[in-house]
C-alpha cells in the first residue's frame, strides 16, 4: 500500500513539478498502473497499482464491503481530491491574482486571457495552460505553489476533510 501519511502529498508536487516537463503523465501511469502505486490484497486476490484496486472496490465490491473503509481514503487521496482541490480553487485564485497584478492598461486582454485558461482548467481539467503562463511569469513561486500543493494534499489526505466523502457509504 501506498505512504499513507506523507505519500499523498509527495505525489501532488511531484506531479506539479513534473508538468512543464510534460512528464506528470508518466508519473501519473506509474503510480496507478505499477507496483509503485502499491500493491492490495483484496478477498484473496492481489492488485497491482491505484486504480486496479479501485476499479475492484467502485465497482464490483461497493462500499459495504471491509475494503471500502480500508483502502478507499488512501486510494481516493492519489486520484481524485488533489486534483479537484487544485481545478476548482487554486487554478482560479492563481487566475485572480494574475489579473490583479497586470498593468491597468493590459487588464482587458487580460481578462480574456486569464478568463478563458481558468475555465479551460475548471470545465476540462486541463490546467497545463494557466500553470505554464504561472511557471513563466514567476517561476520561483510556481515550485513554492508546487510544495504548497503537496502539503495541502497531504493535510486534505490525512485530515480526511475531502477523502472522508468518498469512504462514505451513505453518499
Amino acid at each position: 500500500m501506498m505512504a499513507p501519511y506523507i505519500g499523498a502529498g509527495i505525489y501532488m508536487t511531484l506531479n506539479r513539478l513534473l508538468i512543464p516537463f510534460g512528464l506528470h503523465h508518466v508519473l501519473s501511469s506509474t503510480v496507478r498502473f505499477t507496483e509503485a502505486g502499491g500493491t492490495y490484497l483484496i478477498d484473496g486476490q492481489t492488485y497491482v497499482g491505484i486504480l486496479s484496486a479501485m476499479n475492484k472496490i467502485l465497482f464490483e465490491l461497493g462500499p459495504n464491503h471491509p475494503a471500502w473503509n480500508e483502502f478507499m481514503p488512501t486510494l481516493c487521496s492519489y486520484i481524485a481530491s488533489s486534483q479537484i482541490l487544485t481545478t476548482l480553487f487554486r487554478v482560479p485564485a492563481i487566475g485572480l491574482a494574475m489579473y490583479h497584478m497586470a498593468y491597468f492598461k493590459n487588464k482587458k486582454f487580460a481578462k480574456g486571457m486569464i478568463l478563458t485558461v481558468v475555465l479551460t482548467a475548471f470545465l476540462g481539467n486541463i490546467t497545463e495552460p494557466l500553470e505554464f503562463s504561472f511557471l513563466f511569469i514567476a517561476p520561483k513561486l510556481f515550485i513554492i505553489y508546487a510544495i504548497m500543493c503537496g502539503l495541502l494534499t497531504h493535510t486534505a489526505a490525512n485530515a480526511g476533510s475531502v477523502d472522508w466523502v468518498y469512504s462514505r457509504h451513505h453518499l
